[in-house]
């Protein structure tokens, strides 16, 4: 269907609107709590302690939104620090400029750019994530000693071994034992 002729339906352009309306009203409204949370903040404390504190106290608000509780704490660290200088990386399409401000400044920009200025900022007062942490691998690399990794003289004895008549015999003996029968395949 042509732009031209293209008539947008009316419930759906009133769903994105209100949606735009409520993603902004939401970024604002935290912000605007912050603001009036950030005398709250013990400045005597360190940083983390200080923020988790006032954090904590109005976590019940927050309807178990950790989304929100996240952004909310984002402000509340750059409030704390609000001298702080802060520099980051702000990509534009396939431009990368560097952004130096502080962190009070950090309070007005966007969303993202003000998550990667809180994140400077804890980590610049020690507050950062621990390392270590992120999705692990699938499945483990092999260890030495697995089947991928016999070396050539193992896999030459279990092939003498399944030379013999004795060998198969004491394999047989063996899988018995664990509750297993070896049987010869037809060709």
């Amino acid at each position: 269907m042509s732009k031209s002729t293209f008539t947008p339906n009316a419930q759906v352009v009133s769903s994105i609107e209100e949606a735009v309306a409520t993603s902004h009203s939401v970024y604002g409204s935290l912000r605007l709590a912050a603001q009036f949370a950030a005398p709250e903040l013990d400045l005597d404390k360190p940083l983390g302690e200080s923020v988790r504190e006032v954090r904590n106290n109005y976590s019940e608000y927050f309807a178990g939104d950790h989304n929100l509780q996240a952004v909310f704490n984002d402000f509340l660290t750059l409030h704390y620090a609000a001298d702080t200088a802060v520099s980051f990386e702000r990509k534009r399409g396939k431009e990368v400029e560097e952004v130096h401000t502080t962190a009070e400044q950090a309070v007005q920009m966007s969303k993202h750019d003000m998550r990667k200025a809180a994140k400077e900022v804890r980590e610049s007062e020690g507050e950062g994530r621990s390392t270590g942490g992120g999705r692990k691998p699938r499945t483990p690399e092999a260890k030495p000693g697995t089947a991928k990794n016999l070396t050539t003289s193992a896999a030459s004895a279990i092939e003498n071994l399944l030379k013999s008549e004795a060998g198969i015999q004491a394999l047989r003996e063996l899988l018995k034992a664990k509750g297993y029968q070896l049987r010869k395949v037809a060709k």
